[in-house]
């Protein structure tokens, strides 16, 4: 194998639709957060997924492709990522009513 294919094996893996963040990156580590019984979802997907699970559920006249837009802006955000998918859904729709 050469050296350029070695590079490409090497960088972060490609996903057609979603978009690469640090967190993505991380691997896991024991922290405070582990400690304290406090949930972070490592795969950007993952947390996307059950972001946009809980949105739905709490307004389903919500579009699944424009939710799924939104919380992908959302887990770009370190601030909201950092925390539970569930838990952000729900303070988003509790400010919109």
């Amino acid at each position: 194998m050469c050296v350029n294919q070695l590079s490409d094996l090497t960088g972060p893996p490609k996903i057609d639709g979603m978009t690469q963040t640090a967190f993505d990156m991380i691997r896991p580590l024991r922290s405070r957060w582990d400690q304290e019984g406090a949930e972070f979802v490592q795969s950007n997907n993952e947390w996307c997924a059950r972001a946009c699970a809980r949105l739905l559920a709490l307004n389903s006249q919500l579009q699944a492709a424009d939710t799924l837009q939104l919380v992908q802006e959302w887990s770009l955000k370190d601030g909201l990522r950092a925390l539970s998918p569930e838990l952000v859904a729900e303070d988003a729709t509790r400010a919109r009513s």
